[in-house]
């Protein structure tokens, strides 16, 4: 399932502006002064800015309470609530009509219920189990992913995918779909 368009506009609204915030206290790239150039850059600056950002989220804190954005109590507590974000590695393991399932890698192994932001995920990816980097962050309700997903080439035997799907039983008898964060 896609978000509402009204709710990708305000991610993007959102997201962009909090990298810019890193990038600029941290200069990765000083010549980009605007979220806008910083979102049109391309995957690569994206990613070297995100990478900093979650590895200190404080930023986050920082981005809130300074606001240099202007922006509403409504939206700096969605900004806020992104420091609760799971970073790793996951299994694309099934597309549903709400969402794609994404199994962690680690124990104890949970399926989280992620959303797609404009294109499904079902269209990106087609040839499921897709093993991926990911960072998965509460939006509105839901759990998205912070706009990159990284996907490794590999490919899964049967008895590899066998183990996956009683991985996929366990998960959600224990914990269920988990489809937004407990904030």
């Amino acid at each position: 399932m896609n978000l509402p368009k009204e709710d990708v506009e305000l991610f993007f609204k959102l997201h962009p502006a909090l990298l810019q915030y890193v990038n600029q206290r941290l200069a990765i790239f000083p010549d980009i002064k605007t979220a806008e150039q910083l979102r049109t850059s391309g995957v690569e600056n994206i990613g070297r800015v995100q990478t900093k950002l979650w590895k200190r989220k404080d930023f986050i804190n920082d981005f809130v309470t300074e606001n240099p954005f202007n922006f509403l109590k409504e939206e700096l507590a969605i900004v806020a609530s992104w420091k609760y974000a799971l970073q790793g590695k996951f299994y694309i393991f099934r597309h549903l009509k709400k969402y794609s399932v994404f199994l962690t890698e680690t124990e104890p192994i949970k399926a989280y219920g992620v959303c797609s932001l404009n294109t499904p995920l079902s269209e990106m990816f087609w040839n499921l189990p897709v093993y991926t980097k990911a960072v998965l962050v509460p939006f509105q309700g839901h759990i998205i992913y912070d706009g990159i997903l990284y996907s490794y080439a590999t490919t899964f035997g049967p008895g590899f995918r066998f183990n996956l799907n009683e991985d996929y039983r366990e998960a959600k008898n224990k914990f269920g779909i988990i489809e937004t964060f407990d904030i």
